[in-house]
């Protein structure tokens, strides 16, 4: 993601509390190959919607998606092992 390709991901986990579909991510529904499929297929036919994804959710993960971010809840983490 931090170069820019753009990610196709499953709706799992926290990635839906940092990241907007079809804005700095593409997601799609787990478990579900019609929608990975119809998903790949647009992504395909829609280059230059698909470039502004990649180049926007690089700018939310350099934001988001870094050591200063996550450094306090590592060391949290940590000290509780």
């Amino acid at each position: 993601m931090l170069s820019g390709v753009p990610v196709v991901a499953t709706r799992v986990g926290e990635l839906e509390d940092y990241l907007c579909d079809k804005k700095d991510i593409i997601f799609v529904e787990p478990n579900n190959i019609d929608c990975i499929a119809k998903t790949l297929n647009w992504v395909f036919q829609n280059e230059h919607e698909v470039q502004k994804i990649g180049l926007s959710g690089a700018r939310k993960a350099n934001r988001v998606f870094n050591a200063k971010t996550y450094v306090n809840d590592l060391i949290v983490f940590l000290e509780n092992l």
